[in-house]
């Protein structure tokens, strides 16, 4: 009697749960830029629980699901699809690659705070999360990456690959950054809290909403927003400089005035203000600068506690 091995082909499961991995992330970077979004003044706990997933993990499995959307196969081709640890390990990698590049692109055109960064980090998981929902859709359904066909292999027994063990160790490493990089979500340069600062302006119905452009009317009315919930009654002063912009930067670079503020119970403190500049053809850039208490005799953006920027059109 000759021994053989019998290998059970992977059953294909129904479409929407062939794919509610990336159902499930695309969900989370939604849900967790709308809650940032709403300034709903959860504790920091809590937003760095919901922050630190939200970019090293989500942002880079979306891409890993649209860069391969096919399953590992032992007897795999010259390109082979890497198994569930090593999505995993990828995962972590590619987030923590994207999220400083949607970093610096926010930089460019706004104050690079938490919320602003959420919400293209979200746009980024979304665009990918479709991507591969599409990839997926047009292999053959055995041919498909489940999450359930992992799970299969591991109560059968079935060995890893020995470099799987690279993997392995290398995704352990870079959840030891993920941590330490959550301390620095939860906690800001100076180990207060996270403090937010947006602007906001009025919308359609009357009431105020946060900002999303980089420009702003002239003679218009609008709020700054500080918000720091683990430091009700702390003292912030917000300095407005503005500027002629040009291709070498700023210049005639003026202090239009200082604000102070002190937040209340909930950590939230607001400063409004009214426009009233003499443009003409001059496109002009206002900047406030946020401080912790009394502001240094130069500021600057170097020495703000956080800083936003914008045109006056």
């Amino acid at each position: 009697m000759s021994d053989r091995t019998v290998q059970s082909s992977p059953v294909a499961l129904p479409r929407l749960a062939s794919s509610i991995d990336v159902a499930a992330v695309v969900l989370l970077a939604l849900v967790g830029a709308i809650l940032f979004s709403l300034s709903l003044g959860l504790p920091v706990a809590a937003r760095a629980v919901i922050a630190v997933p939200l970019l090293l993990f989500v942002p880079g499995y979306a891409v890993v699901a649209a860069l391969y959307p096919a399953a590992h196969r032992e007897n795999g081709t010259a390109v082979d699809s890497p198994t569930a640890v090593e999505r995993g390990a990828l995962a972590v990698g590619l987030s923590l690659f994207v999220v400083p590049l949607v970093g610096v692109a926010v930089d460019a055109v706004w104050s690079l705070t938490l919320v602003p960064v959420l919400d293209t980090v979200a746009a980024v998981t979304i665009a990918a999360g479709v991507i591969a929902l599409v990839r997926r859709e047009r292999l053959p359904a055995g041919e498909r990456f489940e999450v359930t066909t992992p799970l299969r292999r591991a109560l059968a027994g079935t060995t890893e690959r020995p470099k799987t063990q690279v993997f392995l160790i290398v995704a352990v490493l870079l959840s030891v950054a993920a941590v330490g990089a959550g301390g620095v979500v939860a906690t800001d340069d100076s180990g207060q809290g996270v403090t937010e600062f947006y602007l906001t302006t009025e919308g359609p119905d009357g009431e105020q909403v946060m900002a999303t452009g980089e420009t702003i009317g002239n003679e218009s009315v609008h709020e700054l927003v500080v918000e720091s919930p683990a430091r009700p009654g702390a003292n912030y002063t917000v300095v407005a400089r503005t500027g002629i912009a040009t291709d070498r930067g700023l210049v005639e670079e003026r202090t239009l005035g200082r604000t102070s503020l002190t937040l209340g119970d909930g950590g939230t403190g607001t400063a409004t203000y009214e426009l009233d500049l003499e443009r003409g053809d001059r496109p002009l850039e206002l900047t406030y600068l946020l401080y912790e208490g009394e502001p240094p005799a130069e500021p600057s953006r170097e020495n703000a506690v956080r800083w936003l920027r914008v045109r006056i059109g």
